[in-house]
């Protein structure tokens, strides 16, 4: 009679170890996951960043036009009074 309630804790502990070791897999494998999307965010934010800059090139170079396109306008005497 008194191996049951050692053989029972001993039962007890087992499940809580096995319990453990599990959220121990998951919890990693939440890291994993977690560590994926960081990159992929960081990712998104170069691509982000990238076409910001092209962005600010084109509006540069449209500005440029539209100054030359002002002055070809007034040599040709095309500009609205």
């Amino acid at each position: 009679m008194t191996d049951e309630p050692i053989n029972l804790v001993l039962e007890h502990l087992r499940a809580l170890r096995a319990d453990f070791s599990s959220m121990r897999e998951t919890q990693i494998e939440h890291g994993m996951k977690l560590n994926r999307l960081e990159e992929s965010l960081a990712g998104v934010k170069r691509d982000i960043a990238l076409h910001a800059e092209h962005l600010a090139h084109v509006e540069v170079r449209l500005d440029q036009i539209r100054g030359e396109l002002g002055l070809i306008k007034r040599r040709l005497n095309l500009t609205e009074a």
